[in-house]
């Protein structure tokens, strides 16, 4: 499996302006097979990157805050 590759984390609201708090966690024991082997396979020292992008034009996607944490056993 390529690590690098795109995966979707969280839809905002359509047409809201209200601020909505997102919490995503993955885990090493999801029931979603392709979930679980991505978590497997994350290795300490390794990047992980949240890319925030509109859909289509003229949309606008306004982030406030992001934090990624990582937890990984040897």
């Amino acid at each position: 499996m390529e690590l690098w590759r795109p995966r979707l984390v969280q839809v905002n609201l359509h047409a809201s302006r209200q601020e909505k708090m997102h919490v995503v966690t993955w885990r090493w024991d999801a029931e979603d097979e392709e979930e679980r082997k991505w978590v497997r396979e994350l290795k300490q020292g390794e990047c992980v990157e949240l890319t925030v992008w509109a859909r289509y034009p003229g949309w606008a996607n306004h982030v406030q805050s992001a934090k990624i944490d990582v937890f990984v056993e040897d």
